[in-house]
């Protein structure tokens, strides 16, 4: 594909539209009468391939303060997908200094987890190719779940049936309808708020109280408790 156009003047701007990512091609400048210099002879120019916009975010109702970002593919082989997010909006088309990134993405989404509660968060999608990084899509934004009162007065006791378990209990949150409630549980604990990756979870609880079973003998488990609200069909927050 080798365009030309023959002006009259000194100064040349010329716009090729339709250009493929990931393709060399050559920009070569030849006077008309073949005697006249350019100032640039010759250049090279690798079209990067590029994101157009975030086409949806969502809240991901699984028991984790967490988002779904979603964006189209773009043209082209081997192509893989950076998604960087901040509290702080940097600039339309680029993320600020310090902005957290999934990287190395294969498909058209990916989950961003462990984020902070009534907080906007600002996303940018880019695509990425053997010759390099495209630019970052227009910037998108999402407020994650607002908060939620804390699950407070967890009880834990035996249950004297013969089986490994025990029985969660915990005061209600709020009198508010569609709170359901998580329970993870773990033989190991990261944080005094967080589980681990990898905890067992009862979700979905509508009382305030479980029963944990099939446990080991003799075995420390850490146990957290949190409330989910949804409403209608939207998700308001998960409290701790």
């Amino acid at each position: 594909y080798m365009p030309s156009i023959t002006v009259t003047g000194t100064k040349l701007e010329y716009t090729v539209d339709d250009l493929s990512p990931d393709v060399t091609y050559i920009v070569e400048c030849v006077s008309a009468n073949g005697v006249d210099s350019c100032d640039s002879n010759m250049d090279t120019i690798i079209i990067l391939p590029t994101v157009e916009d975030v086409n949806a975010i969502e809240d991901v109702l699984d028991g984790s303060l967490s988002l779904r970002v979603s964006w189209n593919a773009v043209p082209g082989s081997g192509i893989t997908y950076t998604v960087a997010y901040s509290n702080s909006s940097g600039t339309i088309t680029e993320p600020p200094y310090g902005a957290s990134t999934v990287e190395g993405i294969t498909g058209t989404s990916t989950k961003l987890s462990r984020l902070k509660q009534g907080t906007v968060y600002y996303i940018w999608v880019a695509a990425v190719s053997s010759d390099g990084q495209g630019p970052y899509s227009t910037i998108a934004s999402w407020t994650t779940n607002a908060v939620l009162p804390q699950v407070q007065d967890v009880t834990i006791r035996g249950v004297s049936d013969g089986s490994l378990s025990l029985t969660v209990s915990w005061a209600a949150v709020s009198d508010k309808s569609g709170i359901t409630y998580t329970v993870w549980y773990s033989t190991s604990s990261d944080t005094e708020t967080e589980p681990p990756s990898g905890a067992s979870t009862v979700e979905g609880i509508t009382g305030t109280s479980t029963k944990l079973s099939r446990l080991k003998q003799g075995t420390v488990y850490y146990i957290w408790v949190a409330d989910i609200w949804v409403a209608a069909v939207s998700s308001d927050g998960q409290g701790s």
